[in-house]
């Protein structure tokens, strides 16, 4: 079975994001899969309902929908994510955002194995560091705080600091 069932519906619904966001069960998935427990300045879903959200492309839905289900993002030509990862040698800041239902950090923390050659540094988003949230999806981009817990630590890092 699938490891999430609610992003599983989302998808075998077809990945129409912008219809979820009109209807009381259509918005409880989003919440869950997209903002679940952060911090986000007033206004953020109304502006988010009116028009920051897209249907997912039909090809997209069916190759997330592979992933999710056999563990195998297919990237073509007999090419895997996971062989391409093996390539992968460039430094890296993981985020491991605690409360993102999307992409959970369960899924995101093996990079380092999966590119041995890549030196990966993880920063778990969480209360638990001390920082004002377990971070969602969309809170590391538009929470409250993401500006100093998120946006800060990848900017020195990308002018070649530590996080």
């Amino acid at each position: 079975p699938a490891p999430s069932p609610v992003l599983e519906g989302m998808l075998t619904g077809g990945g129409a994001l912008s219809t979820l966001a009109l209807t009381g069960a259509g918005l409880h998935v989003l919440e869950l899969l997209l903002t679940d427990g952060s911090d986000f300045p007033s206004g953020f879903w109304g502006r988010i309902r009116r028009g920051g959200l897209i249907d997912l492309p039909p090809r997209l839905v069916e190759e997330l929908l592979v992933w999710l289900r056999e563990g195998t993002l297919r990237l073509g030509a007999g090419d895997t994510l996971t062989t391409r990862l093996a390539d992968y040698d460039r430094p890296t800041l993981l985020f491991l955002p605690l409360g993102d239902n999307l992409a959970p950090p369960e899924a995101a923390a093996p990079l380092r194995e999966l590119s041995p050659r890549a030196q990966v540094t993880p920063r778990q988003l969480s209360r638990l560091d001390l920082l004002e949230e377990d971070y969602s999806h969309l809170g590391v981009l538009q929470g409250r705080h993401a500006p100093r817990d998120v946006w800060a630590p990848a900017l020195r890092f990308l002018a070649g600091g530590t996080p």
